[in-house]
């Protein structure tokens, strides 16, 4: 199985063809919106021991929802410790030191965002404060009464003339 790997996004996900309904887990899903506002169909979750021909087979739970490609998050990649090569395209793990030989997708942008189930207390106060989930950009100087000293003593250890 290729696997995209998504340091933006905040679930890991497997496809609904690569799961059977039996071996799925349907409590506690979240509701899944793509980067685009679409909803995407979540049908629950599974365990799954994936092999990314390093040292050693990692044991995730995924979500499974109606989605084309598998994909990787930032949490499973801290959780065992590997680092994306982004020139070579290709997984480092940091415990071994060995690379995968397998070709990953690798994407910088946000994919899938996750929101629990139960949580309209929670939309509530997104919308209310909508600053606080999306980018903050200005072009505009904001006035303020701070300086920066940095104190020093004797002569500089480098100068440029």
């Amino acid at each position: 199985m290729s696997f995209l790997v998504d340091t933006g996004s905040e679930v890991s996900v497997l496809p609904l063809s690569t799961t059977l309904r039996n071996q799925l887990h349907t409590s506690d899903i979240p509701h899944l919106t793509a980067a685009n506002g679409t909803c995407i169909d979540v049908i629950g979750s599974r365990e799954l021991t994936v092999d990314l021909s390093l040292a050693r087979p990692m044991r995730w739970k995924f979500i499974v929802a109606r989605i084309r490609q598998p994909i990787l998050r930032a949490d499973f990649l801290r959780h065992f410790g590997l680092l994306v090569g982004l020139k070579h395209h290709c997984l480092v793990d940091m415990t071994s030191w060995t690379f995968s030989n397998r070709l990953v997708k690798i994407s910088n942008t946000k994919f899938i965002s996750c929101l629990r189930r139960g949580s309209d207390n929670n939309d509530k106060i997104l919308k209310k404060f909508t600053s606080l989930t999306s980018c903050f950009r200005t072009s505009e100087l904001i006035a303020h009464s701070i300086q920066h000293h940095i104190l020093m003593h004797g002569p500089p250890i480098f100068s440029v003339p």
